[in-house]
């Protein structure tokens, strides 16, 4: 893993798995997908419950921080009306804009967000920490 390239990964992934936004950012295997999509969704709702619950979210601005192929978007669009998705592959967000138009989506360079200091209430990073080296 030593040359791991997040960028380039997750750009062929999009490429890939075009028709299928969880292959996409999980893995190929539908088991392990949907495993790892009850354990992230369980982890979601214990930091929900933690910050305040659902009422906390009505009038906040949520950013999904490596939305990958926005996967999440509807979940979080559910809480809060504003929501806004980066993620270090282009292929991805476009993927995110195709599967979810109305919603915002920006490429990001994984240090810098591109939006204002102070624009968001909650940031989720749902699945990133993970692909990151030290």
């Amino acid at each position: 893993m030593a040359n791991f390239d997040p960028k380039k990964h997750f750009d062929e992934k999009a490429k890939r798995f075009k028709d299928d936004p969880v292959r996409a950012a999980c893995g190929s295997d539908h088991l392990s997908n949907e495993c790892m999509t009850r354990v992230q969704k369980q982890a979601i709702h214990s930091a929900i419950r933690a910050i305040g619950g659902r009422g906390g979210f009505s009038e906040k601005a949520v950013l999904d921080f490596g939305c990958g192929s926005g996967r999440w978007a509807e979940f979080f669009t559910k809480l809060t009306p504003t929501y806004f998705g980066v993620d270090i592959s282009d292929e991805m967000i476009e993927m995110c804009r195709t599967y979810h138009p109305s919603l915002h989506f920006e490429p990001m360079d994984g240090l810098r967000i591109p939006a204002d200091s102070q624009s968001f209430d909650f940031v989720f990073a749902v699945a990133v920490l993970h692909h990151n080296e030290l």
